[in-house]
């Protein structure tokens, strides 16, 4: 896990660059974030809209089978990318998703802003548990975190060893150590005290 004092738009950056890189080709539902988008016009990436079977006007969720067909018919894929919770607060089938992406050796990338809470639940549904390579959430949209505070998480020893690098690329040099201490103070809210306070939260919803 990397801090990011850049939101999940520096993560975003990020991890196309470590994962896609200049002139790659990724798969994308429609709803991605502008920061999706202006990233991909930086490093000449293509993209391939997926516009899935039970989409709709509201948002463009995709489901594995949606994937795994374009997939199917595309050659040299670098990445799948999800947009997962969308901005209506629906949660992708990651692991479905994930399955189909490791079928076809395509890595996953999950722009997780809206779920950083997930791995704290009851069930921990977060993309990483769920089998995505790499992932940011937005710690500020859901934890106790200054405006700007975002976490990149990744399984992969490769793409780790690249984050630093490629977040350099984009983040200040000068980040803010308000928004880096408060994602360090938010720890409390992900220990075993916090953790049983968002039960009750989620209890009452």
């Amino acid at each position: 896990t990397f801090y990011s004092a850049g939101g999940s738009t520096l993560g975003i950056q990020t991890m196309l660059s470590v994962v896609v890189g200049v002139k790659g080709k990724v798969v994308a539902a429609r709803h991605a974030h502008r920061a999706f988008v202006n990233t991909c016009a930086l490093i000449d990436a293509d993209v391939i809209w997926v516009t899935g079977e039970k989409a709709d006007v509201i948002s463009s969720s995709v489901i594995p089978s949606d994937i795994g067909k374009v997939l199917a018919e595309e050659k040299d894929i670098s990445a799948v990318y999800i947009t997962s919770p969308d901005y209506y607060g629906r949660i992708a089938d990651i692991k479905g998703i994930s399955d189909v992406c490791k079928k076809h050796g395509v890595p996953l990338i999950v722009d997780n802003a809206h779920g950083s809470h997930l791995a704290f639940l009851e069930e921990n549904i977060h993309p990483i548990a769920l089998g995505a390579d790499i992932c940011c959430d937005s710690a500020h949209k859901t934890l106790p975190v200054l405006t700007g505070g975002a976490y990149i998480h990744t399984n992969s020893d490769k793409y780790a060893s690249l984050i630093k690098e490629k977040q350099s690329l984009y983040g200040s040099s000068s980040p803010s150590y308000l928004i880096l201490a408060s994602l360090d103070y938010c720890n409390f809210t992900l220990s075993e005290s916090g953790r049983k306070l968002m039960k009750m939260q989620s209890e009452n919803m």
